[in-house]
């Protein structure tokens, strides 16, 4: 008899790399379970218990954790209003060190950019630590259960990522915290629906899992496609395996491998998770070692062992993109030595024409300060030249009537009208972060204005873009296509309509020229609604404005491309609450 070989769980060092090299490809999602905010808050223990001494309950301990917690909220819904409720269980979550800053372990987590994170517990303290170290970038934006939230978020698994998605998928309490205040990601409108769709216990989830058919399907589409990392979880809810196990059955195994970090004392079964679910486990000794795995896969991210450095197009074997990551320009000595060459920089400017230099440009930037020693952007402006072949360019100006117009667009069409004819190379840097144009909407717009300047070019240039971390990804993701920003004139692109009262959301994609009025978009969703159009709101991801409430500028009069619609948007049109005369997140039309 050959004797059973034990199944063991897997070395987490051999595993960090294929964890990286997942991330790169935009596939790596976490998923949170309650390990991750404690000991600020309580463990499901823990919160069971102060559940049923606010209900004033009596229980039988040898019952199963999900039944008491489902009967203690049962109770308390039945006697409380729905602010009363959220207040008890935000008292019931307070752990022992409620007093203490942001677990070490959300926070180590929160500094890695995560364009997509699950997250089955309803507090906030994952967002708030993404808000306070990437204060530089958009807000995440926080969706739920919903119908609407459901096409938002698949959707956005097609578009580029320009800012991170939190999908809390047993609702959301949220807190007034120096965070969400500043968010107009959590006005009050949308943190009420969130809130109303908190579940406790297996029965409540399974009832509202059951009846949202949406819901289903998209964290089944999630699951297929993308690679969970499970954090803070023991994996032993059943409703877990219910949703994991109805994907699986109709689609087979996923084609991406899922992960999990798992507290040895919880006694997984790691051969049913690798069998079964297609989910590898690593075990932790001890919750200090969580945070340092999570640190060794923020380095692993960072510092690869193999990393894509190069991406070249070519455009009708003359012109051509190369794309690639931030490093050192050619100097201006070494400009001089190649007259061909020209360098130009994208930058943060301000009303009195003032300017910044990235971050990103470290040992070199004191070398190019003293190129722009006291110079500034002219009134209308959009490009500066201290010399021949260095550049600034700005993507805003003001109009004559003081409106700030933003178009990258333009500003990269004028620098290239302003290039020497001896010019064969084009250095442009891209900012990581600081700017009034978010990096991901700037760089789509710059490609796709530098494919219209080939059409027409007489001679040869070769674009050398030099991109941060938040472009490197949604190219080594395929979340965009240079290809499709180069030469197609037709921009494609999601619109979403949310109607309200219950009426199902509806999703559509479209192919428009840049110049198509927004008008003629919204007749073909809404039809023709003559004076109601300022019942609707709008939104656009991704973001052409660093805050999303900077967008109220936009009218049905505009072309697409100056409502900021580019390759890969995902344009939402949500009608007004006529019950309180509020606009749901984004601008009024």
């Amino acid at each position: 008899m050959i004797p059973c070989r034990q199944f063991e769980a897997a070395p987490v060092e051999e595993i960090l790399p294929l964890l990286a090299a997942t991330y790169q490809s935009g596939q790596l999602v976490p998923f949170l379970g309650a390990g991750m905010s404690r000991k600020k808050l309580a463990d499901w223990n823990h919160f069971v218990s102060a559940l049923e001494e606010q209900a004033c309950s009596s229980s039988n301990r040898e019952e199963h954790l999900e039944v008491r917690a489902q009967r203690a909220a049962e109770t308390i819904r039945n006697s409380q209003s729905d602010e009363d409720f959220w207040e008890i269980l935000k008292k019931a979550l307070r752990g022992e060190e409620f007093d203490k800053a942001v677990p070490e372990q959300t926070t180590a987590l929160a500094e890695i950019y995560w364009p997509l994170t699950i997250s089955t517990n309803y507090d906030h303290l994952f967002y708030c630590a993404c808000r306070k170290i990437f204060e530089d970038r958009l807000p995440p934006m926080v969706l739920g259960r919903s119908a609407e939230d459901c096409k938002q978020l698949l959707s956005s698994l097609m578009s580029p990522f320009d800012r991170e998605t939190i999908w809390h998928i047993q609702g959301f309490l949220g807190e007034r915290c120096w965070a969400c205040e500043k968010s107009p990601a959590l006005d009050d409108m949308h943190l009420e629906r969130l809130r109303c769709e908190i579940v406790i216990g297996h029965s409540e989830y399974r009832r509202a899992t059951s009846t949202a058919i949406h819901f289903r399907r998209c964290f089944g589409e999630v699951f297929r496609t993308r690679s969970f990392l499970f954090l803070g979880s023991s994996l032993s809810e059943e409703y877990f395996w219910n949703l994991f196990g109805e994907t699986l059955e109709l689609c087979g195994p996923s084609p991406v491998p899922h992960f999990a970090f798992v507290w040895k004392k919880s006694k997984i079964d790691a051969r049913f998770l690798a069998e079964e679910m297609n989910i590898t486990a690593c075990e932790y000794d001890d919750h200090p070692d969580l945070v340092q795995w999570i640190k060794n896969l923020k380095a692993a991210i960072v510092n690869p062992k193999a990393r894509v450095s190069r991406w070249y197009c070519s455009l009708n074997g003359r012109s051509a993109l190369e794309v690639v990551p931030h490093g050192d320009l050619p100097t201006p000595e070494q400009s001089e030595q190649a007259p061909q060459t020209a360098v130009a920089f994208v930058v943060r400017a301000y009303d009195d024409g003032q300017f910044e230099l990235d971050q990103e440009l470290v040992e070199q930037r004191q070398i190019w300060e003293a190129k722009f020693a006291g110079r500034s952007f002219e009134s209308g402006t959009r490009v500066l030249s201290p010399e021949s072949g260095v550049f600034a360019v700005r993507a805003r100006v003001r109009s004559e009537d003081q409106r700030e117009i933003d178009s990258v667009g333009t500003a990269i069409r004028k620098l290239l009208g302003r290039l020497d004819e001896h010019v064969r190379v084009l250095h442009l840097h891209m900012p990581s972060a600081g700017g009034t144009v978010p990096p991901v909407y700037g760089f789509i717009e710059a490609v796709r204005a530098f494919g219209e300047w080939t059409e027409s070019a007489e001679r040869p240039l070769l674009l050398t873009v030099h991109a941060g971390f938040q472009i490197l990804l949604n190219l080594t993701s395929r979340q965009i296509g240079l290809q499709e920003l180069l030469t197609s004139r037709l921009m494609r692109f999601w619109a979403i309509l949310n109607p309200g009262k219950g009426k199902e959301p509806v999703r559509r994609v479209f192919h428009k020229s840049p110049r198509t009025p927004l008008r003629e978009v919204l007749a073909d969703i809404l039809g023709d609604i003559g004076d109601r159009v300022n019942e609707w709101s709008i939104s656009v991801c991704p973001s052409p404005r660093r805050t999303t409430e900077s967008i109220a500028h936009i009218t049905p009069s505009m072309s697409l491309c100056d409502a900021g619609v580019v390759f890969g948007s995902v344009l939402t049109l949500t009608r007004a609450s006529r019950e309180s005369g509020a606009i749901e997140p984004g601008a009024g039309i």
